[in-house]
């Protein structure tokens, strides 16, 4: 990544010829700009094509990309890494994915071109919605938008969430409007998290740091002062809660290009950071109990995501499993009492291409000391359009309603496959 560019993300990556060349989209979150690379494994020399994503080359010599839902073509010469010719656009209404810039299109043998199109438009972000254990829902926030992550305030009368790489709030007392709390658009602002008292907001950011390593910062909701750093790494740090007595902050720790993440805390006081779960294995979306003694998270160490939980701050009693249904868990959120634990995992029937990635919201009752045993999850409310972005998704408030992401549906007309044949003579037409 290029850091000094803004490069934030490196997206559908595309072998030229010979394989010592690549073409790929540079992602640039604060300006949400994508760009079009091509660059050599031989001399590292890197070079902008184009405004556009998920680049593919054509045995025809030349580029195709997406750009505003558009499909475009332009010569390219591989040898050089440079376009021989003006752009043109060969194709409109592509479907393109909000989180990921994700076109649905591909190149086939004697000048076939497919691509997926929808008369919706591109797909417009989700909305934020509070439900509760019957299903009821009530919309927060209507307009479609990328929201990402939200997060209940300790009070329940605020939430706080991403758009873009930057920390909002929004508070139910006055509806209306967001409220900017990072207002620094060259760097990342993600994963927020309420202190204890509600009174700042922590989260990872790239202040300070290269695009691909975020460490924690907090800041004040009021707007008073400064962001403060709360924690100093080489590896990326996103924050995850507080420990009881609220001199440790909770961190998911790990080396964002590896994708591998452990858990630990970072002491107040200090700065100074020790792991609690660190394996070979990808553990991630830690969550502590009400009380501080048992912590939650989630792992793939046997093959799958499930959930686990262990006494914090020592493990005493071991490690265990908690997600027992079939599909397994992610995600793991206790309720504010501590005695019920959530999590996410999959639909048990897939319908619809709606459903094919639906998750739906698992509960599981924590039974009596001293053993440490849960009850068998159960599910609690189904619904394939919620948990939209990343994960966990979702939260739950001292009124026992969530908040989530919800992903509106997917466009009736979205499977209409386009096959265009001997694409170029529309090239060559114009």
């Amino acid at each position: 990544l290029d850091s000094l560019a803004g490069e934030s993300a490196h997206r559908h990556p595309e072998l030229l010829p010979g394989g010592r060349r690549v073409l790929y989209t540079a992602f640039h979150r604060a300006t949400n700009r994508s760009l079009i690379i091509a660059e050599s494994f031989d001399t590292d020399e890197r070079r902008v094509l184009t405004e556009g994503t998920n680049p593919r080359y054509s045995p025809t010599g030349h580029l195709l990309f997406v750009r505003d839902r558009s499909l475009y073509a332009a010569p390219l010469v591989a040898e050089t890494l440079e376009l021989s010719g003006p752009e043109e656009e060969i194709a409109s209404n592509v479907w393109v994915h909000a989180n990921t810039d994700a076109a649905h299109d591909a190149l086939g043998a004697a000048q076939r071109l497919t691509y997926v199109r929808t008369d919706a438009g591109a797909d417009e972000g989700a909305t934020i919605v509070l439900f509760d254990r019957e299903g009821r829902e009530e919309t927060i926030l209507p307009e479609r938008r990328p929201y990402r992550l939200p997060r209940i305030s300790p009070d329940g009368r605020r939430i706080t969430f991403e758009i873009d790489g930057q920390i909002y709030t929004y508070d139910f007392d006055r509806p209306g409007g967001l409220t900017p709390l990072t207002l620094d658009q060259s760097v990342l602002n993600l994963f927020p998290f309420w202190s204890r008292d509600g009174s700042r907001i922590a989260y990872g950011s790239t202040r300070g740091s290269s695009a691909s390593v975020r460490n924690v910062w907090w800041q004040r909701v009021d707007g008073v002062g400064e962001a403060e750093r709360l924690s100093t790494s080489v590896f990326t740090q996103s924050p995850w809660g507080w420990t009881a007595d609220g001199r440790e902050l909770l961190i998911q720790e790990g080396a964002q290009l590896s994708g591998r993440f452990d858990i630990g805390v970072v002491s107040m006081q200090d700065g100074q950071r020790r792991l609690l779960v660190d394996s070979e294995f990808n553990e991630q979306n830690p969550a502590l109990s009400p009380d501080g003694s048992l912590l939650a998270y989630q792992s793939n160490r046997a093959g799958r995501w499930d959930v686990y939980v262990q006494d914090f701050p020592e493990p005493r009693r071991g490690r265990v499993l908690v997600s027992t249904n079939p599909s397994g868990g992610s995600a793991p959120i206790w309720s504010r009492d501590g005695r019920e634990l959530f999590f996410r995992g999959a639909a048990p029937t897939v319908t619809s291409t709606a459903q094919a990635n639906a998750t739906v919201l698992m509960v599981t009752t924590l039974e009596s000391a001293p053993s440490l045993r849960f009850g068998t999850p159960r599910i609690l409310v189904a619904n394939p359009e919620y948990f939209a972005g990343a994960s966990p998704g979702y939260d739950v408030g001292p009124d026992g309603r969530f908040v989530t992401t919800k992903q509106p549906p997917i466009p009736a007309n979205l499977n209409e496959l386009v096959l265009v044949q001997n694409w170029t003579e529309a090239l060559i037409a114009r």
